[in-house]
């Protein structure tokens, strides 16, 4: 048997570490999906799961009835983004013009004071 040399034993150990870190990763994102096709009442009694012991897609089929109004929530959230971000742009513009930079701190401290 080849010995390994330290280069191949510390790719070895990085792989092994990379792929700990996505499993880690990956993980929660299961849970969810698994959570999301677990029967409501099986969810409650057994609680979260990996594998769930009864399948349901009645979260899939409330979410296909509401996607009128899901979809209208998204268009909405994305417009108010995209003018918030322009109307804030301008606004940075402006104060830099003037200089008026006492101003301009004031509307990123207001605007992390509404993210928080």
């Amino acid at each position: 048997m080849k010995k390994l040399t330290s280069e191949k034993r510390f790719m070895y150990i990085c792989l092994i570490i990379l792929l700990v870190f996505t499993a880690i990763c990956i993980a929660p994102f299961l849970l969810m999906f698994a959570a999301s096709i677990t029967d409501e009442q099986t969810l409650l009694k057994e609680g979260y799961r990996f594998w769930p012991s009864s399948v349901s897609f009645d979260t899939y089929r409330y979410l296909w009835a509401k996607r009128e109004t899901i979809g209208r929530a998204y268009i909405i959230s994305i417009l108010v983004t995209f003018v918030g971000t322009a109307v804030g742009h301008q606004r940075v513009d402006r104060v830099e013009e003037h200089g008026e930079m006492y101003l301009h701190l004031l509307y990123f401290l207001l605007c992390y004071s509404m993210v928080v």
